[in-house]
């Protein structure tokens, strides 16, 4: 009993966070929309520039962008990509996980298939966090949004048009 209840919390903690990520998600392509992208499907697997969206675009839903995947991804309008990972964390422990080895992996990974001057790496983030795992992540080249404060995201993009 025991055994089946440690499985059951366990279960219960991933799909609430497998729902607020969800959440987190529509909420940021909302307000892309919002800020005047197009929202539409993009080729399921972008390896190359030939498989960018046009400037303007967010994608629907994630690819694969480059060898890893990305749960949004938005030709911004000075032609570089925003890629972004939705990240929800309960605990500042549980942010070393989501923000220092998943994100982190993925930057570098989108920086090597892609050049570091064409993508902005990025991490829509929620919920608890260590500011000392936010400072190093920031100093290693990702970009951070709260969800929060999606404003700032809007002025990031606003911020390329010509």
């Amino acid at each position: 009993m025991a055994s089946a209840l440690l499985h059951a919390a366990q279960r219960l903690a991933t799909d609430r966070r497998n729902l607020a990520k969800r959440i987190q998600e529509q909420s940021v392509r909302d307000m892309l929309v919002s800020a005047g992208f197009e929202c539409r499907p993009v080729p399921k697997k972008i390896t190359n520039y030939a498989h960018f969206p046009p400037a303007g675009v967010v994608s629907a839903g994630e690819c694969l962008f480059g060898p890893t995947r990305a749960d949004i991804i938005a030709r911004l309008w000075d032609d570089r990509v925003i890629a972004l990972e939705c990240k929800v964390s309960n605990s500042a422990v549980n942010s070393y996980k989501r923000v220092l080895e998943t994100t982190l992996q993925k930057k570098d990974a989108w920086n090597k298939a892609f050049g570091e001057a064409n993508i902005v790496p990025s991490a829509v983030l929620a919920g608890a966090y260590s500011p000392a795992n936010l400072t190093t992540a920031q100093s290693n080249g990702l970009t951070l949004f709260w969800s929060h404060r999606l404003d700032d995201l809007r002025t990031f993009t606003e911020s390329t048009r010509p």
